[in-house]
């Protein structure tokens, strides 16, 4: 089932269509913010706008979507990236800047998604590392495919390793070395 994206218009044969304006934004995120001041998502803002300057779009403050402590792989809501799809969807942005493709998903259903919009000729993905996704290509779409599984796949990974890691403390009887304090265990000191 194909969406009608709002710049799209019926026009008349022979017609060429005409490419809308580039609306572009970022999009950044960080898994978990361990209380540097979110260095990393300016991290990526920074070279986002650095490789849309390139491109001659400036984009401004309200069009920069920031998700902080928010996983891509994992069913977990991303409010700012929701917003975005959403801005995409309505025709307000049609132009995404990303530090790498990873950012903006890890989940092959939502890669599938932005080549749906893609090939609507609703958004396009350009990574500030240079790459500019043609998400119409099929080239490039296995590109991206590959890279969204492999991102995939390293999450689920590191889900296995922490798990075991914290098996194999509990096992020890250590407690956790950061975050919330496990039920029955006090402060040390306390």
């Amino acid at each position: 089932m194909h969406r009608l994206y709002p710049h799209q218009t019926n026009r008349t044969r022979g017609q060429e269509p005409q490419k809308p304006t580039p609306v572009a934004a970022i999009y950044t995120r960080i898994s978990l913010d361990l209380g540097f001041d979110e260095l990393a998502v300016e991290r990526q803002e920074t070279e986002c706008r650095r490789r849309a300057g390139q491109d001659g779009i400036e984009i401004p403050p309200d069009r920069v979507y920031v998700d902080i402590s928010k996983s891509a792989y994992k069913k977990v809501k991303r409010p700012a990236y929701e917003r975005l799809l959403a801005d995409v969807y309505a025709g307000e942005v049609n132009r995404v800047y990303v530090w790498d493709l990873d950012r903006l998903t890890r989940q092959p259903v939502q890669m599938n998604e932005w080549i749906e919009l893609a090939d609507a000729g609703a958004c396009f993905v350009v990574e500030a590392h240079g790459l500019e996704l043609d998400l119409t290509k099929p080239g490039q779409i296995l590109t991206a495919r590959i890279r969204t599984d492999v991102a995939e796949n390293e999450s689920r990974h590191k889900g296995e390793r922490h798990a075991a890691a914290a098996r194999q403390r509990a096992e020890k009887g250590y407690v956790r070395p950061c975050g919330k304090r496990t039920f029955g265990y006090v402060k040390e000191g306390g």
